[in-house]
């Protein structure tokens, strides 16, 4: 958890000055924030750790889970490290050549490089990937704390009712889900994709400026799936420690009664 929280706010502060200029998601104005030397190093660095982060600890906490007795939440702590370790193999080394190609290469032919371009094509299945990894990673997120407060909550209900082949079925559900909606995007109806960076090597979805009434719809459904999984997520969270505060309260109160007896 220490991790997924500096990895939100390295993500949160990376995007602040996208977010000021009201470009929630092209974020075009990333080459002033790279203007500097001294910030574009520290985000190209923690770019770094964090990708090399993700590519050892995922694949090492999938191995354990595969080769352990497994419980439901194990299901989703898989999922989130597959989600995650291939976020680690297409979406972010991609970003970091980005990156790399603008802060060390050349900063003013950023479109003159290379990088082997995969077309239309190419970049629609970028922009997909990368758009399905991270909100399927959200929506685990937002699974995970929903799940640990049942089973603290309600133990006995709990250990009937969730068994491992529903979890799973909840994880195929999350994981459709994902894919599906980060698909919307890229049909021609709403036409939402935009390659630019080198060799216009990195492509996702705009936000900022909706062409028609699909894409309208699509930035309103994004967006209030967004701050409702923060918000659902944060609430079983304060939840979730104001049960275990609970529990501890009470544990002392019996064993300070019991040694009294």
């Amino acid at each position: 958890f220490a991790l997924m929280s500096w990895i939100l706010f390295v993500c949160v502060c990376s995007a602040f000055p996208c977010l000021i200029e009201g470009n929630s998601y092209n974020c075009s104005n990333v080459t002033d924030i790279l203007s500097s030397s001294s910030s574009g190093n520290v985000i190209f660095a923690t770019l770094i750790i964090l990708n090399l982060l993700i590519l050892v600890g995922n694949p090492m906490t999938i191995l354990v889970i595969l080769f352990k007795e497994k419980k439901p939440y194990d299901i989703l702590i898989l999922g989130l490290a597959v989600f995650d370790t291939l976020t680690g193999l297409l979406p972010l080394p991609i970003t970091n050549y980005n990156y790399f190609y603008y802060l060390y290469v050349n900063k003013t032919e950023v479109e003159q490089s290379h990088f082997i371009s995969g077309g239309e094509v190419g970049c629609a299945l970028y922009g997909w990937s990368a758009l399905t990894f991270k909100s399927g990673s959200m929506l685990i997120l937002t699974i995970i704390p929903f799940e640990r407060l049942l089973a603290i909550n309600f133990p006995f209900w709990y250990k009937r009712h969730v068994k491992l082949w529903k979890m799973s079925l909840v994880l195929l559900v999350a994981v459709i889900f994902s894919a599906f909606h980060s698909l919307l995007p890229a049909i021609p109806g709403i036409s939402m994709m935009k390659p630019y960076g080198v060799q216009k090597s990195y492509c996702h979805f705009e936000f900022d400026e909706p062409a028609n009434l699909g894409s309208v719809i699509y930035t309103y459904f994004i967006q209030i799936y967004g701050y409702g999984m923060v918000l659902v997520a944060s609430l079983c969270y304060v939840l979730l420690i104001c049960s275990i505060v609970q529990f501890l309260v009470t544990r002392r109160q019996y064993t300070t009664n019991n040694t009294k007896g």
